[in-house]
């Protein structure tokens, strides 16, 4: 039976219902029905009132069609999960994991396990395994709604896309020589910056205009050609953990006692490990990372400077370049080695300024504060 109540969703809202009255019966989402299809509604509803359940109603009169729900927040995605489940809908949360085998994917819907996918933006955008998803709802004709809930968070995420990319490269001769010159000359730090380039294209063409800078320009516009990719990870919210690990943990790649000294180890055991970057965790009892942060000007890292030495574990990296997080650097595996890092005279620190979001700088034209640190 339809509520008598259903035509209040048909009057023009020209003032916001206090949160008193939105928290009432009176506004509940589960009292109205819409009756009218085919014409824009306007509706004001308090958190938790059922609002969700209106991406639920179509899978009542699709015949086992499925859905795709875009949403942004992870708490967001389980929430709807256990609510699918309540009340009889198989659904399931996107997981490159379960869908990355094509064969699986089909087996999957030929059982009719799933009607309801739950998956965020960042996975849409950046995992390659979606696409085989995507491809095979389109053929089996089962897909029949795109959904995309908060969509002014998914948005935001698009273009606070961050992107995490470490790589090895080499410089043409002449500008390889004038860099290093200038590093005889200086403990400064040199910056590379690279031409307004798709970090997409960048990788496929593995080259890439450059200049190096130290407070004024070293070198200008010259090509810079990737040989090795190390780290090539999203930094977007959903890849982030949750919360800090115990113990601090840093990444070593590149060439052994570069920008950092081992002792009591023997560095060709892990030469093969430097370029693909390995794990070294600092004792927890000397740097709870989780007890000191976050890092801003008001708590800088002080314990980061040239000199400094920390007793490690180091392990190899236990994932591919391109995996993104959470949950990286669980279950390391056995230890590599044991050893003293130390810090050399060209280290860089930047808690404050890298973190801030070069895009909104660019569109707004504006000084932003610096931001607290992000990982």
């Amino acid at each position: 039976m339809l509520s008598n109540k259903a035509q209040a969703l048909t009057l023009t809202i020209t003032t916001v219902p206090t949160l008193g009255e939105m928290q009432t019966s009176e506004m509940s989402m589960l009292n109205y029905v819409v009756p009218t299809l085919g014409e824009m509604q306007n509706i004001v509803e308090a958190i938790s009132s059922g609002k969700t359940l209106c991406f639920w109603i179509p899978l009542l009169f699709n015949d086992n069609g499925i859905i795709v729900l875009v949403i942004p927040l992870n708490i967001l995605g389980d929430k709807n999960i256990e609510e699918l489940n309540a009340i009889g809908i198989p659904g399931t949360k996107y997981l490159h994991k379960l869908f990355i085998i094509t064969e699986l994917i089909q087996q999957n819907m030929a059982a009719r396990k799933f009607r309801a996918i739950i998956v965020s933006p960042e996975q849409v955008w950046n995992d390659p395994h979606f696409k085989n998803l995507w491809d095979n709802l389109k053929s089996v004709q089962r897909l029949f709604n795109v959904t995309l809930d908060e969509a002014h968070c998914a948005s935001d995420m698009i273009l606070l896309h961050q992107q995490q990319l470490i790589v090895t490269g080499t410089l043409p001769k002449a500008a390889m020589e004038t860099y290093l010159e200038a590093r005889k000359k200086s403990d400064l730090p040199f910056v590379l910056f690279t031409e307004a380039v798709r970090i997409s294209k960048f990788l496929v063409k593995k080259k890439c205009t450059v200049s190096i800078s130290m407070g004024l320009p070293i070198v200008i516009h010259v090509e810079l050609t990737v040989t090795n990719v190390i780290k090539n990870w999203s930094l977007a919210p959903g890849y982030l953990e949750n919360t800090y690990p115990k113990a601090m943990q840093f990444y070593l790649y590149g060439t052994a006692n570069h920008q950092v000294k081992l002792t009591n180890v023997n560095i060709s055991k892990l030469t093969s490990g430097l370029a693909k970057g390995l794990i070294a965790v600092v004792d927890a009892k000397f740097l709870p990372e989780d007890m000191m942060q976050l890092f801003s000007s008001d708590n800088s890292p002080n314990f980061f400077q040239r000199g400094k030495s920390f007793h490690v574990s180091i392990y190899n990296a236990p994932h591919l370049p391109d995996v993104n997080g959470p949950h990286l650097l669980d279950n390391l595996g056995p230890i590599l080695a044991m050893a003293t890092v130390t810090l050399e005279n060209d280290i860089y620190m930047d808690y404050a300024n890298i973190p801030v979001n070069l895009l909104l700088l660019t569109m707004s034209g504006k000084q932003f504060p610096e931001l607290s640190c992000l990982r």
